[in-house]
């Protein structure tokens, strides 16, 4: 074909590079994501996507930010059930993450400085601000909140990977009730004597669960730096 019969190609910028890169993100997981796959998708040579984007890191950036923007922030006002608002955020932050291998690992250790980042940040604040924390508080628990969407969103991606995310919303731990429920028990009294509520609920019901055990212990525990 003639470079006058081929359709035209879509003109760079940021946007068409991390659309692009989106793409291989969901067929791929973060590891299928390089500046060379994204600029085959877009018909280029790499060296052109660095007038947009510096770097790789810089890519995985504008993608968590991407992702970030998907997720629906609360509307707060005088009548919001905060403690709610902020279950369904983490859930939502959580599910968002999930669909995508990779993603919430890179965002360990990394300050979140993007625009969508920052707007589920200042999100998660103004929720804890509702629940009536000091300043201090609310400082050090957003941090710990957001370490656990993140640590949940790997372990959604986990179970994505291993095809075991249907049976999450229903019986997280068949196997491991099989395992527990045969185990002796003069070797291991507490498990045995335990299996059946060890392995009770949904994966929702379980992350629930351990958001509300956070809330109450952030609410019961004030921060006091010394």
């Amino acid at each position: 074909m003639s470079r006058r019969d081929r359709p035209a190609k879509p003109a760079l910028s940021q946007e068409t590079i991390v659309d692009a890169a989106m793409v291989l993100l969901d067929a791929d997981g973060l590891d299928g994501v390089s500046m060379r796959r994204v600029a085959q998708a877009l018909d280029t040579g790499p060296a052109s996507l660095y007038v947009y984007v510096r770097n790789r890191d810089e890519l995985i950036g504008l993608l968590i930010d991407r992702i970030a923007g998907t997720i629906t922030l609360p509307v707060v006002g005088p009548d919001t059930d905060w403690r709610e608002q902020l279950i369904e955020l983490m859930l939502n932050g959580i599910k968002a993450l999930g669909r995508y291998p990779g993603v919430a690992v890179a965002m360990f250790a990394n300050v979140p400085d993007s625009p969508n980042a920052l707007a589920l940040t200042d999100a998660l604040l103004g929720l804890l601000t509702q629940g009536g924390l000091s300043r201090q508080a609310r400082a050090w628990a957003v941090d710990l909140l957001a370490l656990y969407i993140v640590a949940a969103g790997t372990e959604e991606t986990l179970h994505a990977q291993r095809g075991t995310e249907e049976l999450r919303k229903t019986d997280v731990h068949r196997g491991a009730r099989e395992v527990f429920a045969g185990l002796p028990a003069e070797q291991y009294p507490n498990i045995t004597d335990l299996h059946e509520e060890l392995t009770y609920g949904t994966a929702e019901q379980r992350t629930r669960w351990s958001i509300d055990v956070m809330i109450n212990g952030i609410l019961a525990t004030d921060a006091k730096p010394s």
